[in-house]
């Protein structure tokens, strides 16, 4: 081969070098452009879909968020249903306690009429916030962490609302950056007004703004619009604000009639799409490392906020549907297992309402722990002897309500006989009572409420007895509450026209020879009389009314106030007073004004506290003896006397002489009999008490006087005083004067 043909040989082998290196590298190129521009693409898109799922993610959260601290204040409520007959300190009080779990830093109550407490000095009117609360619908205010839910009582009335604002200054989860790509989030709401955003937006959309308005000069809003109108929609969309490019993930709320757009700048998007496109081999590695790792970040997320929020969820369940004190089912739970069991209707249903007579007696007696015991025993054994069909719930306090399948009524009278033998036995810690009323549901269509309160009608006819009892639900029942709240519906307007009266029963010294009552008048009780359209109503038709609705208080100060003119009147006449004794129930006992103004009515009207006797029934020890105390002691404090009604009816009688502040004991009427001569143990017990009470310097009065054989056997046992029909019946005033103080008409 010559020079020449080697050099073109060497020519040809260079450019076909050339040409395929070229061809390599246009087609590498081309392929690079094209695997570029699908990469270029797919990246886009994935980067698209993960503002969805990022949006996804904030929802959900945002859900669980909301729903938990919904959840969380709406167990709260359910410790205020006695909110009204609580003290604004008591209040106060619930409401730290309440705000102490952080979940929300201040807490508020606000009832229907207007009084509100919190639990901390606010910066807010709770009052602006709670009006939808009020009528039963719960509110969420996300822009000021505000939550708002009703407060029930026990007839599922709403008498308040509850409002917490969350512990939480932080809105950065609202603003994110992933891999370098900055975005922002907002709710909407129906409207497409932003509710709720980072206190410092990447976009000038402030809350309160329509964003649909904002971006609707350049876009079209259609799938914004159809997703704002719409639940659980995840979607993206493209938007244009300002002459910049944005996409969009939409994801729905199904808390709330709202919706979260998270919003990043299409830029930021091909930015970093760009950034990432490198040599193939780079790429195929760096797109699965970033979307493994992104998946894995939002898989983790979600997961972390999802287990987070099935935690709180658990809880409040085990607040809602278990009693926090029983372990066994709460009210609720209660509730709603009856409206299932409303569905069968094979067989017959009572309702049957149990109530642990005096049960704050037992508390006081074993203290705070002792008295959960008894409640968590009860609930064993009501659990124990109910059948698999039948449930059961403590209702408040010492309160049990049971739901009772039956085919005949005797199974319920075997049920309760069941439940009051095993509480007898099997609780010996204190005795304990209890009352229990039924109701046999006759009608399926009533509401739980009105059954129950027919159930509890039947309760309170025989509520603290000595011993157990139950009774059923009759109607005539029902004609009482009626008489009761016919009564109810005239008493404030009987107190404004003084249709309530005094009548005064003279109380006569002892002497030895009671052969007939003409011993010396030294005092006498003031007795109430209402004359209502010409006729007298009897005390014992309305003192109790009185006493359970609290009204008793208002009477008790006005008939006070009476006998403080009756003095006055005797005093401006010349005449020397004779103590008057006055019923005052134990209601006042927490009103620390109480003995402050039976000393201003003394005084408006310049009658020396001594001739007033203060009387109180010994029963009212049962509500806590170092109340009763305190209160004994002002009032002798305040020179007035004191004497204890009704002695010899209690547990604790003897015991408590030592330590209150007593002049008068009035022995109970129940020891006396016709022929009480010839009662030897009732002799004897009279006898003691005398004697225990003159080593005391306690003077003794005996009620209910009715025979001479009763009075001569009192003045025996060295009785100081007596009073009854024997000596003189209760009477008007001007009977009282002319027996007295021989003052003629």
């Amino acid at each position: 081969m010559d020079a020449n043909n080697g050099k073109k040989i060497n020519r040809m082998i260079f450019v076909v070098a050339a040409l395929f290196v070229v061809a390599v590298l246009a087609i590498s190129f081309i392929a690079t452009l094209t695997y570029n521009s699908i990469a270029n693409a797919n990246v886009k898109e994935n980067e698209t879909e993960t503002v969805v799922n990022f949006a996804s993610s904030m929802a959900n959260y945002t859900d669980a968020r909301f729903s938990t601290a919904l959840s969380r204040l709406e167990g709260y409520a359910l410790s205020f249903k006695d909110a009204e007959n609580m003290s604004d300190d008591d209040l106060v009080n619930k409401l730290k306690l309440c705000s102490s779990d952080n979940a929300f830093s201040q807490i508020a109550y606000v009832s229907v009429a207007g009084r509100t407490c919190t639990s901390s000095e606010m910066s807010v009117n709770p009052r602006v916030y709670v009006s939808s609360a009020l009528t039963g619908v719960d509110t969420v205010l996300p822009s000021e962490k505000i939550y708002c839910v009703p407060v029930y009582d026990d007839h599922a009335e709403i008498i308040g609302a509850l409002m917490g604002i969350a512990d939480s200054s932080n809105t950065s989860f609202y603003q994110f950056s992933v891999f370098g790509v900055s975005g922002t989030s907002f709710i909407l709401d129906a409207n497409g007004v932003v509710i709720s955003g980072p206190d410092i937006p990447s976009l000038d959309f402030s809350i309160g703004e329509n964003m649909l308005n904002a971006l609707e000069k350049e876009n079209d809003l259609n799938n914004l619009k159809t997703a704002l109108s719409q639940k659980t929609v995840h979607i993206s969309d493209n938007f244009t604000y300002k002459g910049e490019k944005y996409v969009a993930g939409i994801s729905s709320l199904t808390s709330q009639d709202w919706t979260i757009v998270t919003i990043v700048p299409e830029s930021a998007l091909v930015e970093h799409a760009e950034s990432v496109i490198t040599p193939m081999n780079s790429i195929v590695f760096g797109l699965t490392a970033v979307f493994v790792i992104l998946a894995g970040y939002l898989f983790y997320f979600t997961y972390h906020i999802r287990k987070k929020a099935d935690a709180i969820v658990d809880e409040n369940n085990k607040i809602n549907y278990i009693d926090d004190i029983t372990g066994f089912s709460s009210w609720k739970s209660f509730m709603e297992s009856y409206e299932k069991s409303a569905v069968d209707t094979s067989s017959n249903r009572a309702l049957l309402a149990l109530d642990i007579d005096k049960f704050k007696t037992n508390n006081d007696t074993l203290g705070y722990e002792g008295g959960n015991n008894i409640l968590k025993k009860v609930a064993e054994i009501i659990d124990c002897d109910i059948a698999d069909s039948d449930f059961f719930a403590r209702n408040g306090a010492d309160h049990f309500i049971i739901l009772a399948h039956y085919d005949k009524e005797e199974e319920i009278t075997e049920l309760v006989n069941h439940i009051i033998t095993d509480i007898e036995y099997q609780i010996t810690d204190i005795k304990v009572t209890v009352s229990i009323g039924i109701y046999p549901i006759t009608d399926r269509n009533l509401p739980i409420r009105a059954s129950l309160d027919r159930a509890n009608i039947a309760r309170n006819t025989i509520k603290n007895l000595a011993e157990s009892r139950y009774v059923y639900f009759n109607y005539t029942m029902m004609e009482s509450i009626r008489a009761e709240k016919s009564i109810e519906n005239i008493m404030e307007d009987a107190l404004e026209k003084g249709e309530f009266l005094v009548y005064l029963q003279p109380k006569y010294g002892l002497v030895e020879d009671n052969s007939a009552p003409n011993g010396e008048v030294i005092g006498a009780e003031a007795l109430v009389r209402w004359r209502h359209e010409g006729e007298i109503i009897s005390p014992g038709k309305f003192i109790p009314v009185f006493e359970k609705n609290g009204f008793i208080t208002k009477l008790d100060f006005y008939m006070f106030r009476e006998v403080c003119k009756l003095q006055r009147t005797w005093k401006n006449k010349g005449l020397t007073p004779r103590i008057i004794s006055v019923n005052m129930s134990r209601l006042h006992f927490p009103d620390p004004n109480f003995v402050d103004t039976l000393k201003k009515y003394c005084d408006e009207y310049g009658i020396e506290t001594k001739y007033f006797e203060i009387e109180i029934t010994e029963s009212a020890a049962y509500e806590n003896i170092n109340i009763l105390m305190d209160v004994f002691s002002k009032i002798k404090e305040a020179g007035f006397h004191v004497s204890i009604d009704d002695f010899g009816t209690g547990y604790s009688s003897l015991n408590m002489l030592k330590d209150l502040p007593v002049d008068v004991l009035k022995i109970d009427r129940s020891f006396l009999t016709e022929n009480a001569d010839e009662e030897e143990n009732a002799s004897k017990i009279i006898g003691c008490v005398v004697s225990l009470a003159s080593s005391l310097d306690i003077a003794t009065i005996c009620e209910g006087i009715e025979t001479k054989e009763q009075a001569n056997l009192l003045s025996k046992l060295g009785c100081d005083m007596a009073q009854g029909f024997y000596f003189a019946r209760p009477m008007p005033v001007k009977d009282f004067e002319k027996l007295v103080y021989d003052i003629k008409e």
